[in-house]
Protein backbone atom coordinates (compact mmCIF):
# COMPACT_ATOMS: atom_id res chain seq x y z
CA UNK A 1 0.00 0.00 0.00
CA UNK A 2 1.48 3.68 -0.71
CA UNK A 3 0.02 6.48 0.69
CA UNK A 4 0.87 10.09 -0.88
CA UNK A 5 3.17 11.76 1.71
CA UNK A 6 2.32 15.73 0.15
CA UNK A 7 -0.31 17.14 -1.75
CA UNK A 8 -4.25 17.77 -1.03
CA UNK A 9 -4.21 13.80 -2.55
CA UNK A 10 -4.58 11.57 0.42
CA UNK A 11 -5.81 8.70 -1.78
CA UNK A 12 -4.56 5.14 -1.17
CA UNK A 13 -3.10 2.53 -3.48
CA UNK A 14 -3.08 -0.60 -3.23
CA UNK A 15 -1.09 -3.03 -5.93
CA UNK A 16 2.56 -3.54 -6.74
CA UNK A 17 5.94 -1.86 -4.97
CA UNK A 18 6.12 1.55 -6.78
CA UNK A 19 9.17 3.56 -6.51
CA UNK A 20 10.19 2.45 -2.53
CA UNK A 21 13.51 0.88 -2.18
CA UNK A 22 13.28 -3.01 -2.53
CA UNK A 23 14.95 -3.60 1.13
CA UNK A 24 12.07 -2.15 3.28
CA UNK A 25 9.95 -5.14 1.40
CA UNK A 26 11.86 -7.96 3.28
CA UNK A 27 10.35 -9.44 6.38
CA UNK A 28 10.96 -8.70 9.69
CA UNK A 29 13.08 -11.49 10.41
CA UNK A 30 15.14 -11.45 6.87
CA UNK A 31 16.32 -7.73 7.48
CA UNK A 32 17.36 -8.48 11.09
CA UNK A 33 19.46 -11.91 9.94
CA UNK A 34 20.79 -9.05 7.44
CA UNK A 35 21.56 -6.81 9.18
CA UNK A 36 23.79 -9.07 11.68
CA UNK A 37 25.58 -10.41 8.78
CA UNK A 38 26.82 -6.76 7.89
CA UNK A 39 27.50 -6.17 11.58
CA UNK A 40 29.93 -9.14 11.50
CA UNK A 41 31.69 -8.40 8.37
CA UNK A 42 32.14 -4.68 9.60
CA UNK A 43 34.12 -5.76 12.84
CA UNK A 44 36.29 -7.86 10.28
CA UNK A 45 37.22 -5.26 8.05
CA UNK A 46 40.95 -3.95 8.16
CA UNK A 47 41.86 -1.73 10.89
CA UNK A 48 38.12 -2.36 13.08
CA UNK A 49 38.34 -0.83 15.86
CA UNK A 50 35.99 -4.29 16.74
CA UNK A 51 37.81 -7.50 18.13
CA UNK A 52 36.52 -10.77 17.66
CA UNK A 53 35.05 -11.15 20.88
CA UNK A 54 32.69 -8.62 20.35
CA UNK A 55 30.90 -10.72 17.49
CA UNK A 56 30.23 -13.84 19.12
CA UNK A 57 27.00 -13.01 19.88
CA UNK A 58 26.25 -11.84 16.16
CA UNK A 59 27.74 -15.64 15.35
CA UNK A 60 25.46 -17.23 17.64
CA UNK A 61 22.36 -15.97 16.17
CA UNK A 62 23.59 -15.90 12.68
CA UNK A 63 24.13 -20.13 13.79
CA UNK A 64 20.89 -20.49 15.07
CA UNK A 65 19.67 -19.23 11.89
CA UNK A 66 21.98 -21.68 10.22
CA UNK A 67 23.26 -18.97 8.07
CA UNK A 68 26.51 -18.49 9.94
CA UNK A 69 28.95 -19.60 6.91
CA UNK A 70 32.10 -17.49 7.18
CA UNK A 71 33.63 -20.54 4.49
CA UNK A 72 30.76 -19.62 1.65
CA UNK A 73 31.61 -16.26 2.32
CA UNK A 74 35.12 -16.79 1.48
CA UNK A 75 34.30 -18.36 -1.92
CA UNK A 76 31.78 -16.07 -2.22
CA UNK A 77 34.20 -13.11 -2.36
CA UNK A 78 32.63 -11.29 0.91
CA UNK A 79 35.70 -12.03 3.02
CA UNK A 80 39.74 -12.60 1.60
CA UNK A 81 41.64 -14.48 4.46
CA UNK A 82 39.44 -13.53 7.48
CA UNK A 83 39.04 -9.78 6.26
CA UNK A 84 35.69 -8.25 4.82
CA UNK A 85 36.37 -7.41 0.54
CA UNK A 86 34.53 -6.31 -1.78
CA UNK A 87 32.56 -9.32 -3.40
CA UNK A 88 33.56 -7.74 -6.84
CA UNK A 89 37.37 -6.22 -7.07
CA UNK A 90 37.97 -9.05 -4.07
CA UNK A 91 40.24 -5.60 -2.39
CA UNK A 92 39.77 -5.64 1.25
CA UNK A 93 37.39 -3.13 2.88
CA UNK A 94 38.81 -0.64 5.54
CA UNK A 95 36.25 0.62 8.05
CA UNK A 96 37.14 4.03 7.78
CA UNK A 97 35.92 3.13 4.08
CA UNK A 98 32.61 3.06 5.59
CA UNK A 99 32.10 6.65 6.77
CA UNK A 100 34.24 8.11 4.27
CA UNK A 101 33.24 9.95 1.40
CA UNK A 102 33.24 8.15 -1.78
CA UNK A 103 35.48 9.73 -4.46
CA UNK A 104 36.34 9.33 -7.93
CA UNK A 105 39.64 10.49 -8.61
CA UNK A 106 41.41 6.86 -9.07
CA UNK A 107 38.78 6.02 -11.19
CA UNK A 108 40.61 6.06 -15.19
CA UNK A 109 36.80 5.61 -16.67
CA UNK A 110 35.04 8.36 -14.41
CA UNK A 111 37.80 10.81 -14.12
CA UNK A 112 35.32 13.79 -14.94
CA UNK A 113 33.64 12.49 -11.84
CA UNK A 114 36.41 13.07 -9.79
CA UNK A 115 35.22 16.31 -7.87
CA UNK A 116 32.52 16.02 -4.89
CA UNK A 117 30.85 18.75 -3.27
CA UNK A 118 31.29 18.35 0.57
CA UNK A 119 27.99 17.11 2.26
CA UNK A 120 26.25 17.22 -1.54
CA UNK A 121 26.37 13.43 -1.67
CA UNK A 122 25.32 10.72 0.91
CA UNK A 123 27.48 7.79 -0.40
CA UNK A 124 30.46 6.77 1.41
CA UNK A 125 33.45 4.66 -0.18
CA UNK A 126 31.91 1.19 1.21
CA UNK A 127 28.25 1.08 1.34
CA UNK A 128 25.39 -2.03 0.78
CA UNK A 129 26.02 -4.55 -1.76
CA UNK A 130 23.74 -7.07 -2.92
CA UNK A 131 25.13 -10.63 -4.72
CA UNK A 132 22.05 -10.64 -6.58
CA UNK A 133 20.13 -7.20 -7.95
CA UNK A 134 17.11 -6.46 -6.17
CA UNK A 135 13.89 -6.25 -7.35
CA UNK A 136 10.38 -5.72 -6.73
CA UNK A 137 9.33 -9.37 -7.34
CA UNK A 138 11.30 -11.13 -5.21
CA UNK A 139 12.74 -10.83 -1.56
CA UNK A 140 16.63 -10.56 -2.15
CA UNK A 141 17.46 -8.44 0.47
CA UNK A 142 18.58 -11.75 2.89
CA UNK A 143 21.18 -12.46 4.80
CA UNK A 144 22.58 -14.51 1.93
CA UNK A 145 23.03 -11.66 -0.22
CA UNK A 146 24.35 -8.57 1.24
CA UNK A 147 27.47 -7.63 1.47
CA UNK A 148 30.06 -4.87 1.83
CA UNK A 149 31.02 -3.39 -1.39
CA UNK A 150 32.98 -0.23 -3.01
CA UNK A 151 30.03 2.25 -4.50
CA UNK A 152 32.16 2.57 -7.37
CA UNK A 153 32.27 -1.03 -7.94
CA UNK A 154 28.54 -0.98 -7.32
CA UNK A 155 27.84 1.32 -9.98
CA UNK A 156 30.51 -1.03 -12.35
CA UNK A 157 27.99 -3.80 -11.79
CA UNK A 158 24.44 -2.54 -12.00
CA UNK A 159 21.57 -4.23 -12.32
CA UNK A 160 23.59 -7.54 -12.95
CA UNK A 161 24.75 -10.80 -10.59
CA UNK A 162 28.13 -10.49 -8.93
CA UNK A 163 29.77 -13.86 -10.04
CA UNK A 164 32.35 -15.29 -7.67
CA UNK A 165 35.28 -16.27 -9.07
CA UNK A 166 34.76 -19.76 -7.59
CA UNK A 167 31.58 -20.23 -9.26
CA UNK A 168 32.89 -19.38 -12.98
CA UNK A 169 35.86 -21.81 -12.22
CA UNK A 170 32.97 -24.77 -11.59
CA UNK A 171 30.28 -23.70 -13.54
CA UNK A 172 31.34 -21.56 -16.33
CA UNK A 173 33.86 -21.29 -19.01
CA UNK A 174 37.64 -20.64 -19.87
CA UNK A 175 38.63 -17.36 -21.88
CA UNK A 176 41.72 -16.44 -23.70
CA UNK A 177 43.37 -14.71 -26.56
CA UNK A 178 43.68 -16.86 -30.08
CA UNK A 179 47.13 -15.08 -31.82
CA UNK A 180 47.79 -14.74 -35.26
CA UNK A 181 49.59 -18.12 -35.40
CA UNK A 182 46.54 -19.63 -33.25
CA UNK A 183 47.99 -20.17 -30.28
CA UNK A 184 45.49 -19.97 -27.18
CA UNK A 185 46.23 -18.32 -24.07
CA UNK A 186 43.75 -18.29 -21.30
CA UNK A 187 43.49 -15.23 -18.95
CA UNK A 188 40.15 -16.22 -16.80
CA UNK A 189 36.87 -17.96 -16.95
CA UNK A 190 33.38 -16.51 -18.29
CA UNK A 191 29.65 -16.71 -16.68
CA UNK A 192 27.62 -19.32 -18.49
CA UNK A 193 25.36 -16.23 -19.24
CA UNK A 194 28.27 -14.48 -20.60
CA UNK A 195 27.99 -11.33 -18.50
CA UNK A 196 30.80 -11.31 -16.27
CA UNK A 197 34.52 -12.63 -16.73
CA UNK A 198 37.13 -12.95 -14.18
CA UNK A 199 40.86 -13.20 -14.34
CA UNK A 200 42.30 -15.41 -11.23
CA UNK A 201 43.96 -12.41 -9.75
CA UNK A 202 40.91 -10.08 -9.56
CA UNK A 203 40.62 -8.50 -12.77
CA UNK A 204 36.86 -8.21 -13.85
CA UNK A 205 34.84 -7.42 -17.40
CA UNK A 206 31.45 -6.85 -17.28
CA UNK A 207 29.29 -6.89 -20.49
CA UNK A 208 27.43 -3.26 -20.93
CA UNK A 209 25.31 -3.98 -23.79
CA UNK A 210 23.55 -6.92 -25.36
CA UNK A 211 23.86 -8.19 -29.20
CA UNK A 212 21.09 -5.99 -31.75
CA UNK A 213 22.54 -7.63 -34.61
CA UNK A 214 20.61 -10.52 -36.43
CA UNK A 215 22.68 -13.28 -37.36
CA UNK A 216 22.65 -12.26 -40.89
CA UNK A 217 23.86 -9.34 -39.74
CA UNK A 218 26.22 -11.06 -37.45
CA UNK A 219 27.71 -13.23 -40.26
CA UNK A 220 27.66 -10.07 -42.43
CA UNK A 221 29.86 -8.15 -40.11
CA UNK A 222 32.22 -11.56 -39.05
CA UNK A 223 32.96 -11.39 -43.51
CA UNK A 224 33.43 -7.94 -43.48
CA UNK A 225 35.89 -8.14 -40.91
CA UNK A 226 37.85 -11.10 -42.22
CA UNK A 227 38.23 -9.53 -46.04
CA UNK A 228 39.22 -6.67 -43.98
CA UNK A 229 42.18 -8.30 -41.92
CA UNK A 230 42.92 -10.05 -44.90
CA UNK A 231 43.70 -7.09 -46.82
Amino acid sequence: MRIAAHGNNASRSDGPPQGIFAPEYADENNNYLAKCVLAWLTAHTADSPYVATQTQHLETVLRDAGVFQPREWEAMGLLRSGLTSCPLCMKHLRYSELHDQVSFADEASLLNAAEQVANATRSTVVNLFHMVPLTYSDVEHTSQNVAWGHAICNTKLGQRKCYPLSELISDGSKVGIVDQEGLISTFGWISKSLEMIRSPAGAVWIRIVEDHLSDEDQASLIEFLEIYRDE
